[in-house]
């Protein structure tokens, strides 16, 4: 019995050991597996590859990688066994001269590689046999056998002949197919993308390419996303726009750009009942990353100030923002995330401008619970595809509208009709669980439900802005009533003096005639 006692607790002691134990490794294996390392050789501005390291950094970020950025020239010794998944960008051939020290590190890394551009590292090149040929003149590709975007411009195009791995992105000169565009060797944890241009197709087959390499599941959800509202927009053409999408049951984000002064002005008040009717109508409301230029180096909390004077406003008047659009380097920028960023737990990558305002740079981005791709829906439309055909992306995206495109209703009506006819399932964002935090109130998104402070936001609110409107539309009746009748008493008013002075005038000339005119 006292064996059968012992054997019992020992099973019992080393039961609680494991629970203490496995979960910290498996947690810590997941944060290692989230980091992504991202060499490139150049950026090559002014080129078919200028964009490419912004746009697979914006990828891995909105699949939730914590990625950390460097180029070749900076590259230091090492560096690569502190990852376990290894992008390599090369957008020139020309580099011998600056990979010496990163290829020597390859030869010893036994983590997950992935190359884009560029002949295929040979280590990798020997594991996946791989065969590769270049192709003159013009050449059409198609991606899961969707004719995407389909011709491939350019003098060059290397693609893959043959290779050991799943072979992606079919490639064809005179209608009869050459090759594949993408490899992948899912054993090995090997992928290799022979070519990346400004083109659309690409870009989404090797979004496709990384998110398989990265081993994540499940299909990328695309959110229909209104951008560059202001107070100074057409505020008859919003109202119009959202209300036709309510009525068609299609979910939106409304991006809305910050004001950090005069935020009890009638104006501001306009602004804020426009916002208030967008989340009526079942529209997300994200706040846009204020302009920013040369900083006020004597002020180093003046964003975070008026970022979250703008959030306490819109929530004192029941509006909640769960979430900022911002420019994909803010990931970069110490002071940015903590100013800009550190509201919210959800954000929207966005293309970075020409110019590039940086207060606290770091190689390492910031991860976010939610982070979405953000892809003109414009582009998305030009795409070539087949009738039957729905297309699936890769990663949540935003598929973003500017309402200043909104200058006809031509130009409304036919937006409405590419979002209706486009193959593409739109879904709601409502549906994520979100958080916002500023120094007076705490926004939540909870199955679908917006609280702040704790409250439900009152589902009725649309009919509150309609009675306001009823309101403000009786007070103008009102006082046009009032108005007409002043209107009439001074018209009667200046009537009747006229008519005494006419009668007076004739009185007098009686009078002048019988003083002075006497015959």
């Amino acid at each position: 019995m006292k064996r059968y006692k012992s054997l019992l607790l020992f099973l019992v002691a080393s039961t609680l050991v494991f629970q203490f134990i496995t979960p910290e490794y498996t947690q810590a294996g997941t944060l290692n597996h989230k980091k992504v390392l991202v060499v490139y050789d150049g950026l090559s501005f002014h080129t078919a590859h200028s964009d490419n390291v912004a746009y697979i950094v914006r990828q891995l970020t909105s699949m939730g990688r914590q990625v950390t950025l460097t180029d070749l020239a900076h590259y230091k010794s090492k560096t690569v066994n502190e990852f376990d998944n290894i992008v390599y960008i090369v957008n020139t051939e020309n580099n011998n001269n600056l990979s010496g020290k990163f290829e020597n590190d390859l030869i010893q890394y036994k983590g997950h590689f992935f190359q884009i551009g560029g002949s295929l590292i040979s280590k990798y090149s020997n594991l996946l046999r791989l065969r590769t040929q270049v192709a003159s003149g013009t050449t059409r590709m198609s991606v899961h056998d969707q004719e995407l975007e389909q011709i491939l411009r350019g003098s060059d195009t290397r693609y893959i002949s043959d290779g050991k791995g799943t072979l992606l992105g079919r490639v064809s000169m005179n209608g009869q197919k050459t090759g594949s565009i993408g490899i992948l060797n899912e054993h090995n944890h090997i992928g290799y993308m022979a070519n990346l241009t400004n083109n659309l197709s690409l870009k989404l087959l090797v979004a496709d390419l990384l998110k398989k390499w990265l081993s994540i599941k499940g299909q990328g959800a695309a959110y229909l996303t209104l951008t560059d509202i202001t107070p100074f927009s057409n505020f008859k053409v919003i109202r119009y726009v959202a209300k036709e999408l309510y009525d068609r049951g299609i979910p939106f984000i409304a991006v809305a750009q910050p004001v950090f002064s005069h935020l009890k002005s009638d104006a501001m008040l306009r602004y804020l009942n426009v916002l208030n009717e967008l989340q009526s109508r079942n529209g997300a409301l994200f706040i846009g990353s204020p302009v920013v230029y040369k900083t006020d180096v004597n002020d180093n909390q003046l964003l975070q100030r008026q970022m979250d004077a703008f959030i306490n406003t819109l929530a004192d008047h029941h509006i909640a923002p769960l979430g900022i659009s911002s420019q994909n380097y803010w990931l970069f920028d110490r002071q940015y995330r903590k100013q800009g960023l550190g509201f919210f737990s959800a954000v929207i990558n966005t293309e970075n401008d020409a110019h590039l305002y940086w207060r606290d740079k770091t190689e390492t981005a910031l991860v976010k619970e939610t982070q979405l791709f953000s892809l003109p829906f414009q582009q998305v439309v030009s795409l070539n595809l087949p009738e039957w055909a729905q297309l699936d992306l890769p990663m949540n995206t935003a598929l973003t509208y500017s309402i200043t495109h909104f200058k006809t209703m031509s130009s409304i009506k036919q937006f409405l009709k590419e979002i209706d006819t486009y193959p593409i399932t739109i879904n709601d964002f409502m549906r994520n669980d979100l958080e916002t935090k500023s120094s007076r109130h705490h926004i939540e998104q909870k199955n679908g439900e917006i609280f702040i402070d704790g409250a439900p936001i009152n589902h009725d609110i649309l009919k509150q802005i309609e009675l306001k409107k009823q309101k403000i539309q009786k007070k103008k009746s009102q006082k046009q009533i009032i108005f007409a009748r002043q209107n009439r008493f001074l018209i009667l008013l200046f009537s009747s003096v006229l008519v005494l002075f006419i009668v007076f005038l004739l009185i007098s000339r009686r009078y002048y005639k019988r003083k002075y005119l006497k015959d």
